[in-house]
């Protein structure tokens, strides 16, 4: 169930790249991947830390919950959403694509993935 949730999120944004449900010990619980080359769970495990220390940082400057983080780079748009204290969600589309919809569909999917895992 939950591949098919990644699954209609990079069937849902043009450009998509992959997808991966992580939890912030950086292991993949499972992952989409549409580009040859790309491995979505070595990137999702490299960018944990970055997540884990926004998180960090939002508590720290008292700035509430932390639910997002971009990051673009000359090849990709790396789209980071925050599912519950433990899980987190990140699609990775072309830097040419529209990534306010991955922002959307990432959004939108939140509920359904934290029903699922908790």
């Amino acid at each position: 169930m939950l591949k098919k949730g990644l699954v209609s999120i990079i069937e849902n944004v043009e450009g998509s790249l992959g997808a991966v449900l992580l939890g912030l010990d950086g292991l993949p619980i499972v992952e989409v991947n549409k580009k040859e080359g790309l491995d979505i769970s070595i990137l999702g495990a490299e960018l944990t830390g970055l997540f884990k220390n926004s998180i960090k940082f939002c508590q720290d400057m008292k700035f509430g919950a932390m639910h997002e983080v971009i990051m673009v780079t000359d090849a990709a748009v790396i789209l980071c959403r925050a599912i519950t204290d433990e899980y987190f969600l990140l699609l990775a589309v072309s830097p040419d694509s529209l990534f306010g919809k991955g922002r959307y569909q990432l959004k939108k999917s939140v509920e359904t993935f934290r029903k699922q895992l908790i």
